[in-house]
């Protein structure tokens, strides 16, 4: 149940979207997440995980949910590391944000306000990061890029695209920024038809059924146990 009314526009797409899951959206509280709210399909489930509501956070997490029900490619790291996990999910994240940062604003939101605002916790943290320490390691140099990412696909704010580029200034971050503008050009350069239409690759999981269910390789289904080591972690691209 959620603690406002939301406007009848609104509440059509929640159930549009338990109609598609055949079952109602789980609301689930944590004090201590590093965002306000994310959203995931869990076992054909559609959770929306919140620390503080807003309307426009609830209508963010539900358009993704759409996004996912709709068959939009989903992203699997079944038995990586927990750092891998946060770099798909921020690419994740970029490419739906192609089609969902539009549908926000029709509906008169300002959703790259709210995406600069986890940004710029994002670059504090990074800055604070012992760059010596963790630049050989493969996926912290990916993390590190895919911030940058986030800075010029989700944010039109001068001030925290300045921020990055001092602190990208660094000789030590040039080869992240690098990567990050290669990735970047692949965004920008692809139609937002084309971004919606395209397909996971090999090692990812297949697009989801209409219940949201992921269809994995065999391989993939192999039970495996998560690597374990200390890593980097700079918050989760959560709202939003």
């Amino acid at each position: 149940m959620l603690p406002f009314q939301l406007p009848d526009r609104i509440v059509s797409l929640v159930t549009e979207i338990e109609t598609r899951a055949g079952r109602p959206i789980r609301w689930e509280e944590d004090k201590n997440l590093f965002g306000a709210m994310y959203s995931n399909v869990w076992k054909g489930r559609a959770t929306i995980v919140y620390r503080d509501f807003t309307e426009e956070g609830v209508v963010h997490e539900l358009l993704h949910l759409r996004l996912t029900y709709s068959g939009f490619p989903v992203l699997s790291c079944d038995g990586h590391l927990h750092i891998t996990k946060q770099i798909m999910d921020m690419l994740l994240g970029a490419a739906q944000h192609i089609v969902i940062f539009p549908q926000l604003k029709e509906l008169g939101y300002k959703p790259r306000e709210g995406e600069s605002r986890g940004i710029r916790q994002q670059l504090a943290q990074l800055e604070k990061e012992d760059f010596d320490r963790v630049s050989s390691e493969p996926d912290v140099r990916a993390l590190f890029s895919m911030i940058y990412v986030r800075v010029f696909l989700e944010s039109e704010d001068a001030e925290t695209q300045a921020e990055a580029e001092r602190i990208f200034d660094d000789p030590r971050r040039q080869p992240c920024r690098a990567l990050a503008k290669s990735v970047i050009a692949i965004f920008r350069d692809r139609p937002r038809e084309q971004t919606v239409a395209v397909k996971p690759l090999r090692v990812f999981a297949e697009s989801p059924d209409r219940n949201g269910r992921h269809h994995r390789s065999q391989d993939q289904k192999r039970e495996r146990r998560p690597a374990q080591r200390p890593g980097v972690t700079i918050g989760r691209c959560s709202t939003h």
